[in-house]
């Protein structure tokens, strides 16, 4: 092999092995959630009063606050079936978050004094859109930071 082929040779599996190194080996998928931190008040959400929007956030300028009984959030989003995905979202106060699909609910309770993040996991099984939501739980809540991954998604 001449000299000018060996550097090619080298500088290809170089360029080749730097971009391996810099591609993640699984990613994960997020799926769209309209206005996912309430910086433009509820556009995207149906909100069940009482609910209202705060200015105290686990991450910008504002959250949604679910008040008392009969208070909470929800949203309509698209996923693919018989899929892994993961909720999650960051409480503050008290509250419960989840997924309903059909007639099947998966949910979870949290929050504490500072926002605490808190995860559902689910399969998404026949479902091509189900709800996300937020509810009142126990004593006011505030919820900021909705996110929905897709954790079946990689690169290979």
């Amino acid at each position: 092999m001449g000299i000018i082929n060996k550097l090619r040779y080298t500088s290809l599996f170089s360029g080749v092995f730097l971009s391996m190194l810099a591609m993640p080996t699984a990613y994960a998928a997020s799926v769209d959630i309209i206005n996912d931190s309430f910086e433009n008040r509820f556009k995207g959400w149906v909100d069940k009063e009482p609910s209202a929007v705060s200015g105290e956030a686990y991450s910008g300028d504002k959250s949604a606050k679910i008040m008392r009984a009969g208070g909470s959030i929800e949203q309509v989003v698209k996923v693919k079936q018989n899929t892994n995905y993961e909720l999650s979202a960051y409480i503050r106060g008290s509250g419960k978050i989840g997924v309903q699909m059909y007639d099947t609910i998966h949910s979870n309770t949290g929050g504490s004094k500072k926002f605490e993040k808190v995860v559902v996991s689910f399969n998404s099984g026949e479902a091509t859109s189900l709800t996300i939501f937020a509810h009142f739980y126990q004593s006011e809540g505030r919820f900021d930071d909705f996110f929905l991954k897709d954790k079946d998604a990689s690169w290979f």
